[in-house]
């Protein structure tokens, strides 16, 4: 323990020893210091016996916050709760069962209203009162000071008082009081002695982990307590507080792995320092979750063209030189997961299991390509072994999926840069291309959304696509993309056949589908619409009943509010505006009846916005354009 701890816990023995010592003793430090922390242990651990009780019995503590206390009967109401927890308890009860407990409630109540200072004075003349949290005091702090005096003065007790002083400082600053304040100048006769207290995070360390709930990772968190205790300093957090919620954060995490995973030591601590590294700068400002997913391009020491990208590195970079124990290559979870996890907060079970299962850290469930990824750690014959005999699979066509391919010629691009083998780039992006022509002339290529392609974030599973910037990748990339699309095209046709018939089978389907409501993307990253017969199209509307004619102009309405996303739509006006010219000549033909006003009002009030959208769209195109 810091000796300047010590030191409070002796002076504090001391004043207890002092029959009515006429003034009090105020424990200070910033939030989150340990201070309540170090007043539980001294309560706890007190034995002194004060000289009023003759050495042979300890003191007693009253502890109450002051936290949201808004007047002296609150103060007081707290005191006699205090000492009364067994009514406190009934109380509660009696509030919430109110029709039930109506007399007794009463009874309580009328104590209450008539319990005053004097009540209190011969139940708490042999306590100690141990008033926390000063600074969240709704009341101004000098009032609340003077009316705690009484009991110094009037009744002779001790008191102790809990603060953060440079909270109280902004609060009478805030209040219009300068240089010396209200608070200055009442402390100064109530509060005989100030410590600051220093944060013990070898002491409270042990007591944080039996917090934890789950034996077996307490057990395993004791054996790395100094661990978390190099990490919780190096990342200069000194707020005690933080690093309990974030042992809590680490608990909820584990309890998601699978019983083999937990069982490896491995799996535990690199997460635990991944975890605690992550977490702590995020609550420092130092990083933003979003700044984990640019890890890869830190390791592998490439920055992007992108400036704010090349920014994002630069912060990440910073995490890794400040925590020697972090190492980039053993995060367990994804950058994407993790980047995930702190800004929502939740990661599925098989999300983690994916993560863990790819992370190399686990033998016998990773294939070779997963392994692969892991170079950095392989022996050289292990990793000519591993490179041999992907190149082999690649080139038998035994690798048909887009992702994996991607993940298969970044690793072989960076090893190439790197210089661990000998094919140069070139011939690698040669190879790839070859064989990807022939997977997709033979209908192998397997078929992927190619939006999942075209994120910045795309990924093999949860193993991001390494030396995913170079000019080799991106080329690559474009052309599995450019053969994905060619299937697409080879697939409208047939999606468009289906578009009329579908909205008087499966209407919900239909709006979902060309709303960005379903998984089907392809009918909102490609102009489908265009391949539609207009006049099917209407006679199926025209078909609906009464009150679901409106739904698919509406649909059409909603498909291109968010036009500037997606600009290929525009190709779909001259079908917008077939539609609408056919629906005027069926409302000129068939007047007077309902099923024609309700057509008539759905092209008013959606048609011809979906088709303005459109044109205002191309007419600020034609503007930028000038």
């Amino acid at each position: 323990m810091p000796s300047a701890n010590i030191d409070i816990t002796e002076c504090l023995n001391q004043y207890l020893a002092i029959d009515n010592p006429g003034y009090a003793i105020l424990i200070k430090g910033e939030w989150g210091c340990g201070k309540t922390w170090f007043i539980n242990d001294f309560i706890h651990k007190s034995t002194v016996a004060t000289r009023r009780l003759a050495g042979k019995v300890p003191n007693e503590f009253i502890k109450i916050s002051l936290n949201g206390i808004n007047s002296y009967e609150a103060i007081d109401q707290r005191l006699f709760f205090a000492l009364h927890p067994r009514l406190d308890g009934e109380y509660t009860v009696l509030l919430s069962h109110l029709a039930s407990g109506i007399f007794a409630l009463a009874k309580v109540d009328s104590l209450l209203k008539n319990f005053k200072l004097r009540d209190l004075t011969h139940a708490i003349k042999t306590k100690v009162l141990v008033f926390d949290d000063l600074e969240r005091c709704c009341m101004p702090v000098a009032e609340t000071l003077g009316y705690i005096n009484d009991f110094i003065e009037k009744i002779g007790l001790h008191v102790i008082l809990i603060a953060n002083e440079i909270e109280i400082d902004k609060i009478e600053k805030a209040a219009g009081n300068e240089r010396i304040t209200k608070y200055d100048m009442i402390k100064e006769k109530i509060i005989g002695q100030r410590f600051e207290v220093v944060h013990e995070i070898n002491s409270v360390i042990e007591n944080f982990i039996e917090k934890i709930s789950t034996q077996k990772l307490r057990n395993e968190l004791k054996k790395r307590n100094v661990l978390i205790i190099d990490i919780f300093t190096k990342s200069e957090t000194n707020n005690l507080r933080t690093l309990f919620q974030s042992l809590l954060g680490f608990e909820r995490l584990w309890n998601k792995l699978a019983d083999a995973q937990k069982d490896s030591d491995d799996v535990l601590e690199k997460m635990l320092i991944a975890f605690l590294c992550f977490k702590f700068d995020i609550d420092k400002a130092r990083i933003i979750p979003d700044d984990i997913r640019y890890i890869e391009n830190y390791r592998i020491h490439q920055m992007t063209k992108n400036k704010n990208q090349e920014e994002k590195c630069f912060q990440i970079e910073k995490t890794f030189e400040r925590y020697s124990t972090l190492n980039s290559f053993y995060l367990v979870l994804s950058t994407s997961a993790w980047a995930n996890y702190f800004d929502k907060g939740y990661l599925s079970k098989e999300d983690i299991q994916e993560c863990i299962d790819k992370s190399g850290l686990m033998p016998g469930v990773q294939s070779p390509l997963i392994t692969l990824w892991h170079w950095n750690t392989i022996e050289d014959d292990e990793l000519s072994r591993l490179v041999e005999e992907s190149l082999d699979a690649l080139k038998t066509n035994q690798i048909k999926s887009p992702f994996a391919l991607l993940h298969l010629a970044g690793i072989l691009i960076q090893l190439s840069i790197e210089g661990l083998i000998e094919t140069e780039t070139n011939d690698i992006v040669k190879t790839f291309l070859d064989v990807i022509d022939k997977l997709a002339n033979s209908s192998s290529l397997e078929y992927t959304k190619t939006y999942a392609l075209r994120s910045g974030h795309a990924c093999w599973g949860s193993l991001r696509f390494q030396a995913n910037e170079t000019n080799e990748f991106q080329r690559i990339l474009k052309y599995i993309v450019k053969k994905l699309d060619e299937i697409d095209s080879s697939k409208i046709d047939e999606m468009a056949n289906k578009l009329p018939d579908l909205i008087l089978t499966d209407l919900v389907t239909f709006i979902k589908i060309i709303t960005y409501d379903s998984e089907e993307t392809l009918y909102t990253e490609k102009p489908v619409l265009c391949k539609v017969d207009p006049q099917k199209f209407i006679n199926s509307v025209i078909q609906l009943p009464n009150k679901l004619k409106w739904d698919p102009f509406h649909a059409l309405q909603d498909r291109y509010a968010n036009i500037y996303n997606r600009p290929e739509l525009v190709e779909e006006i001259s079908f917008l505006q077939e539609i609408a010219k056919l629906t005027i000549e069926y409302i000129g033909s068939n007047s007077g009846r309902n099923s024609t006003h309700q057509l008539e009002g759905a092209l008013n009030r959606h048609l011809k916005k979906a088709i303005n959208s459109i044109n205002h769209f191309l007419n600020q195109k034609k503007e930028n354009e000038l």
